[in-house]
């Protein structure tokens, strides 16, 4: 009889990974329903892959499901807008409720009989609001830096482009028989001292783009756009003879005389640079140009 050669017995290498095993089984037949080998490596893989599994697909059901707005703090883009609306409507409220409190706690401190002679100015400004620090703010070295490089290139428009411009333009004295201040020849302000039954004029054709009035003074101004992009504005007038929108002439009268006869004002910009009236308007009768008499402006 041949002998049953035996089995060289399983020799355990150092070193070899670990492997396990995931064995359902039924007791009651001694059979094996379902098994698994992993290692080590593998056995953590599926672990992580099956919590990846499980986040996306609660990422998925919370973003595409109404479930999302059981979210605490989570709104939509309509009610954000509404809630920052809200915000500032609330914070203007608070604003001019210190204002109201403020005048009403001057007004009793006003109205309290026993009080010193000057507590007022004290408790004038107790509750306003203090100023915002960065309003207190100086102009930084780059601002400094914008500000000197912008007038270095606004001075090609002053000395160069805007007296072509004006060449071509008929320019017409606001006050004909007014007194031209001399210290203002040089400023971006032109004086002028009018007397009681003159009015002032416009310097050229152009749109009244705005009128307002000045209760301190109890002055009206008026501001007209010109062609060649120049505007001119004049201040300290009495009652208005134009409304805003209204186009006038040049030379045509736009305010009534004022009976005590001030001083006006008188600015002009070209293209938002300002710039010197006089060099326009208040120049010598030798160098203002001529009208030929028989085609006048504006006929």
């Amino acid at each position: 009889m041949k002998s049953k050669e035996k089995k060289p017995p399983r020799v355990k290498l150092r070193g070899a990974r670990p492997r396990y095993r995931i064995e359902l089984v039924d007791d009651s037949r001694l059979e094996r329903v379902w098994s698994v080998r992993a290692s080590r490596v593998r056995l953590a893989l599926a672990i992580v892959a099956v919590i990846c599994l499980c986040a996306g697909t609660g990422v998925l059901i919370v973003g595409f499901t109404p479930i999302k707005r059981q979210i605490p703090g989570y709104m939509t883009g309509a009610e954000r807008a509404s809630s920052l609306q809200v915000l500032m409507r609330i914070d203007s409220l608070q604003t001019a409720i210190h204002a109201n409190q403020a005048f009403m706690d001057n007004l009793s401190t006003l109205l309290d009989t026993d009080r010193t002679s000057n507590d007022s100015v004290a408790a004038s400004g107790k509750r306003q609001p203090h100023m915002s620090i960065d309003s207190l703010i100086s102009s930084s070295a780059r601002e400094r830096k914008f500000v000197a490089m912008m007038e270095e290139s606004e001075k090609y428009n002053l000395k160069v482009l805007s007296p072509l411009a004006a060449e071509g333009m008929l320019w017409a004295h606001p006050v004909p028989d007014g007194i031209v201040l001399e210290q203002s020849r040089s400023l971006p302000m032109l004086q002028l001292i009018v007397p009681k039954t003159s009015g002032v004029r416009a310097i050229a054709d152009g749109r009244v783009i705005d009128r307002a009035y000045d209760p301190a003074s109890r002055t009206f101004s008026i501001m007209v756009q010109h062609e060649q992009g120049f505007v001119s504005r004049y201040s300290s007038l009495g009652r208005p003879l134009v409304d805003k929108g209204a186009h006038v002439l040049s030379g045509q009268a736009m305010s009534e005389p004022r009976p005590q006869g001030k001083t006006i004002g008188i600015e002009m910009w070209r293209d938002g640079t300002p710039l010197i009236p006089a060099d326009y308007v208040a120049r010598p009768s030798s160098e203002m140009p001529t009208q030929s008499i028989e085609n006048p402006r504006g006929r």
